[in-house]
C-alpha cells in the first residue's frame, strides 16, 4: 500500500471515529489533506467539508481550504489574526500537555477533543466504575480504571457555543463522562453536545 493511501486511510478511521457517524469517503488521496485531517482538526471538520475536502486534487486547493476553513470561523475577520485558530491551537498544545502518551498526542483522545471544543470545565468528578472491569492476568488493581465526569456551566462557555449547544441539565450544568482504563479512554456519555459544539466554532451571522 502506498504511503499516500496509508495516510488517507487513517484519516478515514480517525474522522469516522471523531465525528461519529458513518465512515465518510476518503477526505483525498493527498498526503497534505489526508495529514491534515487526521490531526486534531478532525474535531471542527463538518460532514459537508469532509464531503468538501474529498473532492480535492491538487495541494492549492488543500490550501485554499484550509484558508476557507478558518475563515469561516474567524468571529472577527475585519481585525488581524483570528481567534478560533489561535484558540484552537492553544487548547491543542494544552491537550497534548496534559493527556498525551508515548503513542498517542492528548490533542487526539477523547479528553483532549473536549477540552478543544469546549474548553476547561469548571467542574470535574472522579469516581470508580460502576462495576468492577474484568480482570486481567497480569494487570494491576491500580489500573482497573475510573471515571472522570467534566461539567460546564454557561459562564465557562463562548457565547457563541452557549448559542448552539441543547439546553443544560436541571442543575443548569453541560455533562461529559469519560472511562480511563489501562491507558486507555473512551467517551461514555456527550457524544452528541461535542457533534453539536463543533458546529459553535462556525462564525455567526
Amino acid at each position: 500500500m502506498s504511503s499516500v493511501r496509508a495516510l488517507a486511510l487513517l484519516a478515514v478511521a480517525a474522522l469516522a471515529a471523531g465525528c461519529g457517524t458513518a465512515a465518510p469517503a476518503p477526505p483525498s488521496r493527498l498526503p497534505e489533506a489526508a495529514a491534515w485531517a487526521a490531526g486534531p482538526v478532525r474535531w471542527l471538520l463538518l460532514p459537508e467539508e469532509i464531503r468538501e475536502l474529498g473532492q480535492l486534487r491538487n495541494v492549492e486547493a488543500v490550501a485554499g481550504f484550509r484558508d476557507r476553513f478558518w475563515a469561516r470561523r474567524d468571529p472577527d475577520p475585519g481585525t488581524p489574526g483570528n481567534a478560533a485558530l489561535e484558540s484552537f491551537l492553544g487548547g491543542a498544545a494544552i491537550a497534548d500537555r496534559l493527556y498525551g502518551s508515548p503513542d498517542r498526542d492528548g490533542s487526539l483522545t477523547p479528553r483532549g477533543r473536549a477540552l478543544i471544543l469546549l474548553g476547561p470545565p469548571s467542574r470535574l468528578r472522579v469516581a470508580p466504575p460502576p462495576l468492577p472491569l474484568r480482570p486481567r492476568p497480569g494487570r494491576p488493581a491500580a489500573e482497573a480504571g475510573h471515571r472522570e465526569a467534566w461539567g460546564w456551566v454557561a459562564s465557562d462557555l463562548a457565547p457563541a457555543l452557549r448559542g448552539v449547544l441543547p439546553p443544560p441539565g436541571a442543575d443548569g450544568e453541560w455533562r461529559l463522562v469519560f472511562e480511563l482504563a489501562a491507558g486507555r479512554e473512551r467517551l461514555i456519555e456527550g457524544e452528541a453536545l461535542l457533534a453539536v459544539a463543533a458546529r459553535g466554532w462556525l462564525r455567526q451571522p
